[in-house]
């Protein structure tokens, strides 16, 4: 049995609060970058592919392109609070609507001081 689940897009990441990484794969270069869910949709759209966007990102310090393949986006799986929502999503989606949503991001606003974001975008410190 084959499930046809949609391709995740820029807007399940603003749902459930998750950072998107982005990082060139060039040698060389290794640059690396942490968008909060809110930036990665005003760049990317809210219905843009993983796939589109990676195809779409130019790496700031090198030039390289998701086109060459030498680009990598994924969901950053640090954000523990993503992780827990997704959890409750799963569980129950019907609890989780439009207007849930939409009191959660404002909350989450608020209590980051009101700037519009959701905080997090910038170099990646490595370990």
């Amino acid at each position: 049995m084959s499930l046809d689940l949609p391709a995740p897009v820029m807007g399940d990441l603003l749902k459930i609060n998750q950072h998107l990484v982005v990082a060139c794969c060039w040698p060389t270069c290794g640059h690396e970058v942490r968008l909060s869910a809110a930036m990665a949709v005003k760049r990317f759209g809210f219905n843009c592919t993983m796939a589109q966007a990676r195809r779409r990102a130019v790496c700031s310090r090198c030039g390289a392109t998701g086109r060459e393949n030498r680009i990598d986006l994924r969901p950053c799986t640090l954000d523990l609070s993503a992780w827990s929502a997704r959890e409750k999503h799963a569980s129950n989606p019907a609890e989780y609507t439009a207007d849930h949503l939409a009191d959660t991001l404002f909350t989450l606003t608020k209590l980051l001081g009101g700037r519009g974001e959701l905080g997090g975008d910038g170099p990646v410190a490595r370990p």
